[in-house]
């Protein structure tokens, strides 16, 4: 063989061995690419958001009904607790029941039973534990404040109408919705004389006192905390001006509370 066909086979001989070494290159070099990330698809990525956008919205709309909801959760309360007090006034005729009698009684305290006056009974559904009561006694030759209770218990149906013996009895109030209420009052002062109708009517600021009111008849009445102040004023004077009316009854068969 000749030099110059020497030179070709070696030459081809190179070439077909750089050829494989240049395919396992180029397989280094191209790598297989990784599976791509699994994301969610773009409606259920959408609707996620919208979920999420609703939720802060009614949030945020329920934030003011609940704080409404407890701003007047918070001022009932403080009505029942005492902060924002109210004041009665009630009347019994010391014959049947005096300030004597509630002193007397167990723990002085008793159930303000018989009232017959729709008024009357719906002042006694708004009295609250913790309200003050001005004790009225009636049916004297000359009426007026001979104490002061506090509401005890708050209202409930009153046992006398469905009692067939008590002359308060209502044998048309249903046992399922009463049409009666009563309270409970606990004595908190006796005064040291009973202040008269007279009194209250020439003390400057108790001119709208309801009580002193021409035709009034009702046996509970509200007293605004000015005039609740006044009555107390007037306990506490001496010596007294007047005359201490009767604590005994007139005898006649009426009713003390209507």
């Amino acid at each position: 063989m000749s030099a110059m066909a020497k030179a070709k086979k070696t030459a081809a001989t190179r070439a077909a061995a750089k050829t494989p070494k240049t395919t396992k290159a180029a397989a280094k070099t191209v790598k297989p690419s990784k599976p791509p990330m699994t994301a969610k698809p773009p409606k259920a990525a959408a609707a996620t958001k919208i979920a999420k956008t609703a939720a802060a919205a009614a949030k945020t709309a329920k934030a003011p009904k609940q704080a409404a909801a407890a701003a007047k959760t918070a001022e009932t309360a403080a009505a029942r607790t005492g902060t924002t007090r109210r004041y009665w006034l009630m009347k019994s005729e010391p014959g049947v029941f005096s300030i004597d009698d509630l002193a007397r009684a167990p723990g002085q305290t008793t159930g303000w039973e018989g009232v017959r006056n729709y008024q009357a009974r719906n002042f006694l559904r708004e009295a609250r534990a913790g309200d003050g009561v001005l004790f009225w006694h009636s049916g004297t030759a000359e009426p007026g404040v001979a104490g002061t209770a506090v509401v005890a218990r708050e209202a409930y149906p009153d046992p006398t109408q469905f009692d067939p013996r008590s002359e308060y009895h209502d044998p048309g109030s249903p046992a399922d919705d009463p049409r009666w209420v009563a309270v409970d009052l606990r004595l908190e002062r006796v005064y040291p004389r009973v202040i008269p109708l007279g009194d209250l009517r020439e003390t400057p600021g108790l001119a709208e006192m309801v009580v002193l009111r021409r035709g009034n008849r009702l046996s509970v009445t509200p007293v605004t905390p000015a005039e609740w102040r006044l009555v107390e004023r007037l306990a506490g004077r001496a010596p007294c001006s007047f005359r201490t009316p009767p604590r005994q009854g007139t005898g006649a068969a009426r009713t003390a509370r209507r």
